[in-house]
């Protein structure tokens, strides 16, 4: 049993390089992917963390875009609106106060994920992937609301160099 331990416990380093390698988005710090797997980060601890923390940062990045194009979306239907006779609702005010609450909403559920456990049970790595996968779920569901049609094309890896979303 020691033996099969210790070739596991060798093997382990180059088992997370191999699954780094496998992960272009993950591994080369590619700034324009993203892949949308919450577990695409594996390996030790702090090879986890790190890379979470990189996924967390593209995923905020793809959300601001998200809400950019939802925000130039808005104001088109709103001129729209405005032509056309109707008093449209002020969706930027409405965007700027849904997003605030997110925002709290998200720190508060990350350390509610984070307070689960006990010392070394791996909460805060459990606690990032939720949040990963907040960012993520939230940011789709803009895609849904202004009706992009990439909402239903994303795949598992998104390109962050788009910006027209919702357009």
């Amino acid at each position: 049993m020691r033996i099969g331990f210790v070739i596991v416990a060798l093997l382990s380093p180059i088992l997370a390089a191999a699954l780094l390698l496998l992960c272009p988005s993950v591994a080369e710090g590619d700034d324009n992917r993203l892949s949308l797997d919450p577990y695409v980060c594996d390996g030790d601890t702090i090879t986890m963390a790190t890379c979470l923390e990189r996924q967390i940062a593209g995923a905020d990045r793809w959300s601001a875009a998200v809400l950019a194009s939802y925000r130039r979306f808005a104001a088109v239907a709103t001129a729209d609106a405005q032509q056309g006779g109707s008093q449209p609702v002020d969706q930027q005010a409405l965007l700027t106060s849904s997003e605030h609450a997110f925002a709290h909403y998200r720190v508060a559920f990350t350390q509610a994920v984070k307070g689960v456990g006990y010392a070394g049970s791996g909460s805060k790595i459990e606690a990032a992937r939720a949040e990963f996968r907040l960012i993520v779920d939230h940011t789709q569901a803009l895609l849904r609301a202004c009706g992009s049609r990439k909402a239903h094309d994303l795949g598992e890896v998104v390109d962050l160099s788009i910006s027209d979303w919702c357009e």
